[in-house]
């Protein structure tokens, strides 16, 4: 059998974020980007995204739109669920919604999750120990399978035993 598999690529629905405010990667130096959940709250997210680029060729709301070149909806794909992307490609698509309408769907699934995130983060900053204890465990796991590793990596390389 084959001791290390060759990696095979992971493919997402979104291989790569746009950044919000031009065609760049998402990126935190650029300023084109969405912040931390933990780093910013629902305001500030709001701040962040109601001025991001859509679809250049919707000039006024009654223009309709391709959300396959906007990437407000690219974020829709990652964030939202596939009930709401098929009711903004149709709004968008049929001029029945606007940019801005678009955006604060995305807005209220995004300050959900920041929301979630914000009370996981809040919670184990008021529980330190438990913080450790996870640690503790992973590191207890990892362990065994680096060992369990070695031993299989040792054999095949006829090395013996490990030195204790």
């Amino acid at each position: 059998g084959v001791t290390f598999p060759e990696c095979e690529p992971l493919w997402t629905k979104v291989p790569k974020l746009l950044g919000l405010l031009d065609d760049r990667k998402m990126s935190k130096s650029l300023g084109n980007h969405l912040p931390m959940p933990t780093m910013c709250d629902a305001d500030q997210l709001w701040a962040k995204l109601k001025p991001a680029i859509t679809d250049p060729a919707r000039v006024t709301k009654k223009d309709p739109g391709n959300p396959d070149v906007c990437n407000i909806f690219t974020l829709h794909k990652f964030f939202s669920d596939e009930a709401t992307q098929a009711e903004m490609r149709a709004g968008c698509t049929t001029a029945a919604i606007g940019c801005i309408d678009c955006k604060k769907r995305l807005f209220a699934g995004l300050a959900a999750d920041l929301g979630r995130i914000q009370a996981r983060a809040a919670a184990l900053r008021a529980n330190p120990g438990q913080v450790d204890e996870i640690l503790s465990a992973g590191a207890a796991r990892a362990r065994v399978m680096a060992r369990d590793t070695m031993a299989t990596v040792r054999a095949r390389l006829g090395l013996g035993a490990p030195l204790a």
